[in-house]
């Protein structure tokens, strides 16, 4: 009885734990792109670049160039949510002091939606001596990044970026991708993959942790009363 009580409480565990590892258990996936198809259903225009390495992405996008992804039938005035990855390439200089940028005229990346900026924020490339505000003001080059020096330029960083935005009465909501550089195509650009936008946000769920600690908290109440019981 005692081993069938701890049976259910380790499933019971597992289960919470499997639920709070997924990214979002009972999220819907409303729009996927990695590029590798060549084609970029959904946005204004299709501009597919492959690195050296051979990763497809959306690009280059540079001196204020943009893109913007729209999409419609969904639920009205509902909140949504967009994770893409940045690449930042070559020698993109973020927001000075040195080199050919300032604070006023960084090389820059910005995600918005409507008149709404979701995400701007100035990044440099290791190697160059400016700094970017990414994630604070004045930090380091490639500060942040998830990974760089991966996709066989002689410089190249990625960032990860997750942001939200509403749904308009209409059920349709656009996000435009604007990348910001100041020197020719050939020496910076941006450019960003793995576009996703779920109808739940892309983190665990607090409340699911505490209930794992629970479950284990069972199973060492059950675990306990079957040593009392033996003595």
């Amino acid at each position: 009885m005692i081993a069938g009580r701890m049976r259910v409480a380790l499933l019971s565990a597992l289960a919470v734990i499997s639920t709070a590892a997924s990214p979002s258990a009972h999220a819907s996936t409303l729009y996927y792109n990695n590029f590798n198809s060549g084609k970029a259903d959904g946005f204004s225009y299709s501009s597919i670049t492959t690195s050296p390495s051979g990763e497809k992405f959306f690009g280059p996008l540079y001196n204020g160039r943009s893109t913007t992804l729209t999409l419609s039938g969904l639920e009205k005035n509902s909140q949504i949510y967009l994770t893409f990855d940045i690449y930042a390439l070559m020698s993109v200089d973020g927001n000075g002091p040195a080199g050919y940028n300032s604070p006023s005229n960084p090389d820059s990346f910005t995600v918005s939606s409507g008149s709404s900026i979701l995400w701007r924020h100035a990044l440099a490339n290791k190697g160059w001596p400016d700094t970017q505000d990414y994630p604070v003001p004045g930090s380091p080059p490639e500060s942040g990044a998830v990974a760089s020096n991966t996709l066989g330029y002689y410089a190249d960083s990625i960032y990860n970026v997750s942001v939200s935005a509403m749904t308009n009465s209409q059920g349709s909501v656009s996000f435009t991708f604007t990348g910001q550089t100041n020197q020719a195509l050939t020496d910076e650009f941006f450019g960003f993959d793995n576009v996703t936008v779920t109808n739940t946000r892309p983190v665990p769920e607090p409340i699911a942790l505490g209930t794992v600690g629970a479950g284990f908290l069972g199973m060492g109440i059950v675990c306990r009363r079957k040593k009392q019981r033996s003595r």
